[in-house]
Parts: C-alpha cells; structure tokens; sequence
C-alpha cells in the first residue's frame, strides 16, 4: 500500500501537467489565430464581396 501512495500524486501531478500544457497550448494557438486573422480576413472578406455583388 505505501508504494502505491507515492505513485498516485506523481500520476495526478504529471496529469496536472498534461492539462495546463494543453491549456497553454490552446491559449497559445488562439493568440496566433487572432494574429494571423487580421492578415487573412481582409482577402476572404474581399472575395465574397466580389462574389456577392456581380449574382443580384
């Protein structure tokens, strides 16, 4: 019993570390997307609207 005691807080740390790395992770990509969503936007934005105006 004592041997399975140390193993079960190293597991629950190593999952706490799984979560905030994903955590950041997500944090991380979701700053990039905001960044490179000014750069994209602007061309498919400007696409739909050419589209859009020659069909009515």
């Amino acid at each position: 019993m004592t041997q399975e005691n140390p193993k079960a807080p190293s597991k629950l740390v190593r999952l706490g570390i799984i979560i905030a790395t994903l955590i950041m992770g997500l944090y991380v990509l979701s700053s990039l997307f905001k960044n490179f969503s000014h750069l994209i936007t602007p061309p498919a934005a400007t696409a739909p609207v050419e589209n859009a105006a020659p069909a009515p």
